[in-house]
């Protein structure tokens, strides 16, 4: 496998790119090849700080003769959520099948990608949202921050004690 040399000049120049694409904490990691681990990387990985992300598990009942009219909503969330909020890590809708009850899950890279999805929701999404389910429980994992925990005061929160994600 070869890689033309490059200096490290171009590197640093990625790297600092890389960098200013990311949002505020970021940390990033460079992995050097083997042959010139002094002067050659060769692959560049950013990503957020675990520590940083906010997600949760969403459960809740299917009001009678609502799903065919949640299954349009829900369309319109996922599209909306994946266009319009680059935060959101996971968002995803996992329906029983009797289609009667339901769980989402939600990720998102740091509090303030969690408060930009709930002003979205509130605009958007909350009125038909709570016309078609009723929710039973909200569990958050994380570290959120307090207008988090203030907005979402409801949920139950459970903080990570140790372990890791890849």
């Amino acid at each position: 496998y070869y890689l033309p040399y490059k200096p490290p000049s171009f590197w640093k120049r990625r790297l600092s790119y890389s960098d200013a694409l990311l949002q505020k904490d970021a940390k990033t990691t460079a992995v050097r090849h083997s042959t010139h681990p002094e002067t050659l990387p060769t692959y560049i990985e950013a990503m957020p700080s675990m520590s940083d992300q906010v997600f949760w598990i969403l459960e809740a009942d299917i009001n009678a003769g609502r799903f065919d009219d949640l299954r349009v909503l829900i369309r319109e969330m996922v599209d909306g959520t994946q266009r319009d909020e680059p935060g959101a890590l996971a968002y995803e809708w996992l329906i029983t099948d009797d289609n009667r009850s339901l769980h989402l899950y939600e990720r998102y890279t740091d509090s303030d990608a969690v408060m930009v999805h709930r002003e979205n929701f509130a605009q958007k999404y909350a009125e038909r949202f709570r016309t078609y389910l009723t929710v039973t429980k909200m569990t958050m994992y994380g570290n959120p921050s307090e207008a988090v925990r203030a907005a979402f005061a409801h949920a139950d929160y459970i903080r990570l004690h140790d372990g890791f994600s890849r």
